[in-house]
């Protein structure tokens, strides 16, 4: 062992410990980007199983409208504020929370102004880490905390898969046993997953 406390070796012995703790500081930092959330967009298959076992938990209130079947929406809310998901199809455009405030009138105390905003998802559903907003410090949109909605949207539980029975029609066959959407709602989500936008593969 070394005994040498000449100057140049205290330099070269502090330079070395500082290399150690620099690199374990980067081991480190590797590590936890590593263990962070995916932040990639949401795929069309998984959005479209979200939206079956949704409809099936009663979670999706509302599913495709007749007028504009391009647009797959599954409502949140019955009423005001409206708070709804969007996909789209078949150009694929990513699943997103949307708000919108279209005072009825009147109301007391007086609602406020007219409003519409959304914010991308993010991340898988299922499994973990779950769906997020692409801006999580603001969720909040027209005043409406829609981490809320997000929550409710990740605590949905996935119907066990069946054999020779898609995940993605598996949610959308409950629902229309349970009679929470109709039988054309069932075979246009149906023909979808067989089908899904961007000409992916089908869905699992």
């Amino acid at each position: 062992m070394s005994n040498d406390f000449s100057p140049i070796a205290v330099r070269r012995a502090g330079r070395s410990g500082s290399l150690r703790i620099l690199a374990a500081i980067l081991i480190a930092g590797a590590i936890f980007a590593g263990a962070r959330p995916a932040t990639a967009a949401v795929t069309a298959c998984q959005a479209l199983t979200l939206y079956g076992n949704a409809a099936a938990n009663g979670d999706c209130l509302g599913a495709t409208p007749t007028t504009n079947p391009n647009t797959l929406v599954c409502e949140l809310t019955a009423g005001y504020p409206d708070v709804h998901t969007t996909i789209s199809a078949p150009n694929y455009t990513n699943l997103h929370i949307t708000v919108g405030l279209s005072p009825p009138a009147p109301l007391s105390p007086p609602a406020p102004a007219a409003c519409r905003d959304r914010r991308n998802l993010t991340g898988t559903w299922p499994p973990l880490p779950g769906l997020s907003a692409t801006t999580p410090l603001s969720t909040t949109i027209c005043g409406v905390n829609t981490q809320n909605y997000i929550n409710i949207l990740n605590a949905i539980p996935r119907a066990a898969p069946l054999p020779g029975l898609s995940a993605c029609k598996l949610g959308f066959q409950n629902a229309r046993i349970a009679g929470l959407i109709s039988a054309a709602t069932l075979t246009f989500y149906e023909n979808l997953c067989d089908h899904p936008p961007l000409l992916a593969p089908a869905c699992h």
